[in-house]
């Protein structure tokens, strides 16, 4: 995502033996992953436009719907909640 929080949330899952992590700029880049995680943001409303705009949005959600695990740091996770009860950013 374009306004991504902080690089190093990924950190200790690049420290795991046999974890390979890629970051993606549009759904063709998707492929098909053990899971998804999205990265918390500096800018929930506009990164999810960007999302949108890059196909992203639409392929974790069926990568979701077939039964992908979808994990999001920080503000990230209500792009894909249907309701929230703490104020945006």
């Amino acid at each position: 995502m374009p306004r991504i929080a902080n690089f190093d949330d990924f950190d200790a899952l690049r420290a795991e033996p046999g974890v390979h992590i890629r970051h993606v700029d549009s759904a063709e880049q998707l492929g098909t992953p053990q899971a998804v995680i999205i990265p918390g943001t500096k800018s929930t409303m506009a990164d999810l436009d960007w999302l949108r705009q890059t196909g992203l949005a639409e392929a974790i959600t069926d990568f979701s719907k077939n039964g992908g695990a979808v994990v999001g740091f920080a503000a990230a996770i209500k792009c894909w909640g249907r309701q929230s009860t703490t104020p945006p950013c």
